[in-house]
């Protein structure tokens, strides 16, 4: 199974099929890096981030996610998104989850639910980690918290809650983990609010 604890997964995207122009500058930090997941968002976007990390020889260091992204909420994905898990080509299921964070987002709400629900399926099926999105939504991901202890890890993508939502998150899911959303407004620093979060535990 991928090794969470030895990557980092801060909103990570390598780059928009829309703008390939900095490919060498990615190939050259991507080099620096000690490792990553990077999330595809579509069939295009997972296709020239698997050549690009073929060309690069970076697949040792870059592991590539699929998922049917809450902004978008396309259901004929999922179709693309078990093709790629039976052929073992995707190492997590994410970015997937909830965002109702502008009014036209809350309108996709039940949407957003049935590509959450398929690709929980997808990734207890196949025994997959899932990677979530998550802006004003997380009451929904806690209602899943059984399902998603049955699975491997999850890991919350960008998380922008505080420190008690996570601590309630790691109580209820012990298998996750979180990438940091910081905000220039936060009143603590990334390593003072890692360490609040696990104040709680003996470590």
């Amino acid at each position: 199974m991928l090794g969470f604890s030895s990557l980092f997964d801060a909103h990570f995207h390598l780059f928009s099929t829309k703008n390939v122009k900095n490919v060498e500058i990615n190939a050259e930090f991507c080099q620096k890096i000690g490792g990553g997941c990077s999330c595809g968002v579509s069939k295009d976007d997972f296709f020239t981030q698997k050549a690009f990390i073929q060309q690069n020889n970076l697949s040792s260091k870059i592991k590539l996610c699929y998922g049917i992204h809450p902004w978008y909420g396309d259901f004929s994905q999922v179709d693309f998104l078990e093709l790629l898990l039976k052929g073992d080509e995707i190492c997590a299921v994410g970015e997937t989850g909830f965002d109702l964070f502008t009014p036209e987002l809350k309108e996709k709400l039940e949407i957003q639910k049935i590509c959450w629900n398929a690709q929980l399926e997808l990734a207890e099926k196949y025994n997959k980690p899932v990677v979530i999105h998550c802006r004003k939504g997380l009451k929904f991901v806690v209602a899943d918290s059984k399902k998603l202890c049955r699975l491997p890890a999850v890991v919350f993508h960008g998380f922008g809650g505080n420190v008690q939502e996570a601590q309630m998150l790691m109580s209820k899911i012990p298998q996750s983990y979180f990438s940091f959303a910081f905000k220039r407004k936060m009143k603590m620093t990334p390593r003072e609010y890692v360490k609040q979060v696990l104040s709680r535990y003996d470590i």
